[in-house]
């Protein structure tokens, strides 16, 4: 990419993403695949923080 096409491209200051459907769905299998996974990390899971993360991100609730 030309340096001038990137500038113009970070000049606009709403870069937070979209939610798009297609995310949603993603992000819905991957809430149920960490569901579905035994990996425990002390008295809370890693998965049961990202589930909760991801779950606030699609109702817009939070940015990542």
């Amino acid at each position: 990419m030309m340096p001038e096409a990137k500038k113009k491209a970070t000049k606009n200051k709403d870069v937070r993403a979209r939610v798009t459907p297609r995310m949603k769905e993603a992000v819905t299998r991957k809430i149920e695949s960490l569901n579905n996974s035994n990996e425990v990390y002390g008295p809370i899971r890693e998965s049961d923080v990202l589930i909760k993360l991801l779950e606030k991100w699609l109702k817009g609730e939070v940015e990542i």
